[in-house]
């Protein structure tokens, strides 16, 4: 386990929520917001550890070909989820996002493999 994970304690941790950035309109009260890379290993013992402990896996990633990869490495069933988050201080967020953006607006940009994607670990304060 890398210190970062070392550092969580999942027993104050109520859900684990996907998501695809932080706006500013998820911050409705003062925070600190540390935010970290974490490997594909490590997403996996996240997901491992909230299955443990039966802390609620949530997704807020509206991209269906990310939410289908997601899917597939953790073995989960998450759902396309387009609705607002708004960052609350019991949530261990993992931000999930397309290493490469797609030229144009609009256009679909094609991930086949973990590899594809920048995971990172927001821990809330």
């Amino acid at each position: 386990m890398t210190q970062i994970l070392s550092q969580i304690d999942f027993n104050q941790i109520k859900r684990v929520v996907f998501v695809s950035s932080i706006a500013g309109s998820m911050i409705l009260s003062p925070v600190d917001i540390h935010i970290e890379p974490i490997s594909p290993e490590e997403l996996k013992e996240i997901v491992k550890k909230a299955q443990e402990k039966q802390i609620a896996i949530v997704n807020y990633v509206g991209h269906p070909t990310t939410v289908s990869l997601l899917n597939q490495i953790l073995s989960l069933e998450l759902q396309v989820n387009r609705g607002e988050y708004q960052i609350n201080h019991e949530d261990l967020l993992v931000m999930i996002s397309l290493k490469q953006r797609p030229k144009t607006s609009g256009q679909e940009v094609s991930i086949s493999s973990i590899d594809d994607l920048v995971i990172r670990l927001v821990i809330i304060r």
